[in-house]
């Protein structure tokens, strides 16, 4: 099987930020929808809220 091939030094942007970071983003990104920006992430509405509060966010 072969590997994917090589990014060129390249990314995605969001591996170099922090979860909270992430989480900001998604929410700027929606306008504050968090159902929206939950499914962005990948995860619940209910889970995001638990690390938005975990991380400080409103």
């Amino acid at each position: 099987m072969r590997s994917p091939p090589a990014s060129r030094g390249r990314r995605p942007a969001c591996l170099g930020r922090s979860p909270r970071a992430r989480r900001a983003g998604a929410l700027r990104a929606t306008q504050g929808n968090k159902s929206q920006a939950a499914a962005r992430l990948g995860l619940s509405r209910h889970g995001l809220l638990n690390k938005m509060d975990r991380h400080g966010l409103k």
